[in-house]
């Protein structure tokens, strides 16, 4: 519901990241690309949520998508290449 405030949980957040990349998958889609959703009206912070996309990935068996493109703010790409390290490590 879009007139509940506030837009955003981050239970919400995880599971529009799960669902998008399920989705994208049972569309055999090869490349997908994902926006940082809830960074720029939901005030969540850009690393939280490039942890979530992380988790997902790194839970996610594929069998067609090969790529996924960051949509992000120019000049943020080493916070957020920090947070998905942190969360590909030893894997």
């Amino acid at each position: 519901e879009i007139d509940w405030a506030p837009t955003w949980r981050e239970g919400w957040i995880a599971s529009a990241i799960n669902g998008t990349v399920e989705e994208a998958e049972w569309r055999r889609l090869s490349s997908l690309g994902i926006p940082l959703i809830g960074t720029r009206h939901g005030n969540v912070e850009m690393r939280r949520v490039a942890l979530w996309l992380g988790r997902c990935l790194s839970r996610t068996a594929f069998r067609y998508l090969r790529r996924v493109w960051i949509i992000a703010p120019e000049g943020s790409e080493t916070e957020l290449m920090w947070a998905l390290r942190s969360e590909f490590a030893g894997k």
